[in-house]
């Protein structure tokens, strides 16, 4: 007599907020990447978007889907095991709260971005919402923010024109991993955009 194949237990599925997928990468809401199989059963229009996350036996993404149709409760993106994330979520809580500090980022953009449009810094903090804090122009190409922080606190940033559809794009126009400071006294960063989403 054959046994009969133990009972298959439901998969857990993670709900989480998408940022921006490419073949093989998930960007998630909190600066964590994930890894997509290559077999994965995945839509493509993610960007800023409520997704439901299933993972295969490594870790990796295998189906990806819209979750406002989900009946069932789904596990929060919190849950999701260490393990699965290429580029780790990072927590921007930490740090001495006694003590603040300001910290000047400075970014170069693009030649051609519009001569009209602003430019934000998008930060963990608010789950990457593209227009959180907009920066002050210093010349066409450069512009500048301070921000306060308390010190030794780590935040993950990236740069918008206030839209998902216009977040930063490196020199191959991927989605770079989040730009990442230690709030120290008087530092100042020296950011570069390579490319717009939005702009060939």
């Amino acid at each position: 007599m054959i046994p009969s194949p133990p009972p298959k237990l439901p998969a857990i599925v993670y709900r989480a907020l998408a940022l921006a997928r490419t073949a093989d990468r998930l960007v998630l809401a909190g600066g964590g990447v994930v890894r997509i199989a290559p077999d994965c059963t995945c839509i493509s229009d993610v960007s800023g978007r409520a997704v439901a996350i299933e993972l295969d036996a490594l870790g990796a993404v295998h189906a990806l889907r819209l979750a406002a149709g989900d009946a069932a409760p789904l596990r929060p993106a919190s849950d999701i095991p260490a393990r699965a994330f290429v580029f780790a979520r990072m927590s921007s809580t930490n740090g001495d709260p006694a003590v603040q500090v300001t910290v000047t980022i400075v970014v170069a953009v693009p030649a051609q971005t519009p001569a009209g449009d602003d430019i934000y810094v998008s930060t963990e903090k608010s789950g990457y919402r593209p227009n959180e804090l907009r920066m002050s122009r210093v010349d066409p190409v450069h512009w500048t923010l301070n921000i306060t922080l308390p010190r030794g606190a780590q935040l993950a940033y990236r740069f918008t024109r206030g839209t998902f559809t216009t977040t930063e794009r490196n020199d191959a126009r991927q989605l770079p991993p989040a730009h990442v400071i230690t709030a120290a006294a008087g530092l100042t960063t020296n950011d570069r955009v390579a490319n717009w989403a939005d702009i060939n």
